[in-house]
């Protein structure tokens, strides 16, 4: 498995986590039929003046999942076409116009939807979203719960700035396949839990994201207030790192993300609110083999030979707030417990 087919088995398996939320509540439908009849969402972009913003990116969102649109249906993207992609070129988006003016052509009967705008201003002409387009971003504003129409006259929505501050990230990683993602909801545990904290609310509070050149990215337009930063190193075992901090109206600020992982250089310190649960499990491993049993017992499947790594994301998510007692009568969260066991283990590889 060369190192691109990693990198894109590990997405697959970020975006079924949404994916197994929108087939709960499908209808039914087959969401992968080629789609010919269309509805709109147009509008502008625009900046704090009110003057057109030009080659802005317009990615639509499921306003329920999170999840991203995919270009050949207009519906919500699934596993089959992601697989089928060259790089996630399957995810729509539009860009605007020298008059900000854009549209989007989505599914009947869908929606509604949030409209994320960004730019990067390194490359203004933009083929694949998911492509390593360069390292300085503006987030030029998001809009939620917005709904298609089939009319031909096709209501205008206006698309605005939602902030002033920015934020400078540097990982000096030697390659460009790190995907940093930004949301105004935070993860829903421990970034050593990997995609499985990329869950809850986090989709759907997503208002920013870059493949990184060499981990390096610098985002601007943010809005105030508490903004999570998450990211994924690709690698064969991959690294995840989450940092959540409140940001003031027009800040700027450096930021550190550092990555957990086994690697030489990989970060293996739990957070101060872990400290206590990863003593204990050292200084009881035998606790500690009782979580992981009673983990593995819910996350693997008797009548799967080779699991896809995807499936343990998935059921890994309700875990992280169930209930849990230890021995000494302590009552946690499992996701806890989970995290703080992998501290454990991670503290045992080489530094």
């Amino acid at each position: 498995m060369n190192y691109r087919t990693t990198y894109q088995l590990w997405l697959i398996g970020l975006i079924c986590l949404g994916c197994a939320s929108f087939t709960a509540r499908s209808s039914g439908q087959d969401s992968e039929a080629i789609v010919t009849a269309r509805e709109s969402i147009a509008g502008m972009v625009v900046d704090q003046d009110g003057h057109p913003v030009p080659q802005s990116i317009i990615v639509a969102f499921d306003q329920e999942t999170g999840l991203p649109l995919a270009s050949s249906t207009g519906r919500t993207v699934t596993m089959r076409e992601l697989n089928d992609s060259k790089d996630f070129d399957c995810i729509m988006f539009a860009q605007s116009g020298n008059d900000g003016n854009f549209e989007i052509k989505v599914a009947p009967g869908a929606g509604p939807y949030r409209l994320v705008a960004q730019s990067w201003t390194d490359q203004p002409e933009i083929a694949n979203v998911m492509a390593v387009n360069g390292k300085t971003i503006r987030l030029d504003g998001v809009l939620e719960n917005v709904e298609s129409v089939a009319t031909e006259e096709i209501p205008q929505v206006l698309i605005k700035p939602v902030g002033t501050a920015s934020v400078a990230i540097d990982l000096e990683i030697g390659n460009s396949d790190t995907l940093l993602m930004i949301s105004t909801h935070p993860l829903a545990g421990d970034p050593i839990l990997g995609f499985a904290v990329w869950s809850g609310g986090f989709w759907q509070g997503v208002i920013a994201g870059n493949r990184m050149p060499k981990g390096d990215t610098t985002i601007s337009g943010l809005p105030a207030g508490k903004i999570q930063f998450a990211a994924f190193a690709n690698d064969n075992i991959p690294g995840f790192g989450g940092v959540l901090i409140e940001l003031g109206e027009g800040e700027q600020r450096d930021l550190d993300i550092p990555l957990i992982a086994s690697w030489s250089d990989g970060h293996k310190d739990p957070p101060e609110r872990l400290e206590n649960l990863v003593d204990y499990f050292t200084e009881h491993p035998e606790e500690l083999q009782r979580v992981e049993a009673y983990a593995m017992s819910k996350l693997a499947d008797p009548n799967e030979d080779r699991p896809d790594i995807s499936q343990y994301w998935i059921r890994m998510v309700p875990l992280i707030d169930e209930d849990f007692e230890l021995a000494d009568g302590r009552q946690i969260k499992l996701g806890d417990a989970m995290a703080a066991c992998g501290y454990v283990r991670l503290a045992k590889t080489k530094r």
